[in-house]
């Protein structure tokens, strides 16, 4: 079976994740559950994340890293990650419009930073960055000064991108092992075809490998085998269809690779301890994360159509 693209499988507007340009905290993110950070999951727009202090592990471009302390990461879009985040772990995620991705860079980026200089400096990045991304925009009607505040944001985002690169950690400066390209493709296959029936035998082949192979190293970097992998990423989704769309069980099921909406509903418990029903009246009755002043996209998102822009307003 041939693999097919996320675009073009999912190209309903309706089934795009919320865009939120602006930082929003760890606590913000998960009020409506973990599951919003905890499982593998990608979004088709670029993201810093920044975490101030705390304990955890943070997949990312087919690694995974341990958080210890501070630590900034660069995500671009369409990459996959999970965030396994300790109790006392704090921080925040920035999306970015894609006006921004010309000025960043291709691949995913993470520091851990423990140096008192280093730390100052990377506030003094990301406070720039976040005044520029919650800039009023709405009621500027001079065109000349609306071009230089996205021209503003363009060029703090990409500094703070390049603070990232000149302080990458010391096994990010040497060639990659041949276990770390696998999984580097294989988590980009992930996130870009997921939602078909594909299984991991096809993602292998696609690969180059076998899929004992592929599951051994995928086993061996993240302590899941790849078809876990694959299971908990489409699992990301289907909580995600659940919790922010009205869509039925049988056309979650659809959307998430299952041919059988029967099977789709009988697996989902096994994995969360609730059937779809119950699951989506308790995440609807959780408290809704605040929106602050900048909302939305600012520029078409890729995720297989455009989204419109809002006129003089970054969100």
């Amino acid at each position: 079976m041939s693999l097919t693209s996320l675009a073009q499988t999912v190209p309903d507007p309706a089934m795009t994740p919320a865009f939120h340009v602006g930082p929003r905290t760890f606590a913000q993110i998960t009020q409506g559950g973990q599951w919003r950070l905890s499982l593998p999951h990608s979004v088709p727009w670029p993201q810093f994340i920044r975490i101030t202090k705390g304990a955890g592990s943070f997949m990312i471009g087919g690694r995974k890293r341990l958080i210890s302390g501070a630590a900034m990461a660069f995500v671009p879009a369409n990459t996959l990650i999970a965030l396994d985040l300790g109790a006392a772990t704090f921080g925040s995620i920035m999306a970015l419009p894609s006006a921004v991705e010309a000025n960043l860079a291709t691949l995913s980026a993470y520091v851990r930073v423990s140096d008192v200089k280093l730390q100052s400096v990377l506030n003094g990045l990301w406070d720039n960055l976040v005044n520029e991304v919650e800039r009023p925009t709405k009621y500027v009607l001079d065109q000349t000064l609306y071009a230089a505040n996205e021209a503003a944001l363009a060029a703090q985002a990409a500094l703070l991108g390049v603070w990232l690169v000149r302080n990458k950690m010391p096994n990010d400066q040497v060639k990659p092992t041949a276990a770390a390209t696998l999984l580097a493709g294989f988590t980009t296959q992930l996130a870009d075809k997921f939602c078909t029936s594909d299984t991991v035998s096809n993602y292998a082949k696609a690969l180059g490998v076998t899929a004992t192979h592929l599951s051994r190293v995928c086993n061996s970097e993240f302590g899941v085998p790849a078809t876990r992998l694959l299971q908990l990423t489409k699992l990301y989704e289907a909580h995600r269809l659940f919790a922010d769309t009205n869509i039925s069980i049988q056309e979650a099921a659809g959307r998430v690779g299952f041919e059988s909406a029967a099977y789709f509903t009988r697996v989902f418990p096994q994995q969360t301890g609730q059937n779809p029903t119950s699951f989506r009246a308790q995440t609807r009755a959780a408290p809704k994360p605040p929106r602050s002043a900048a909302t939305g996209p600012a520029l078409t998102v890729k995720f297989g159509r455009a989204l419109p822009k809002p006129i003089h307003q970054r969100g």
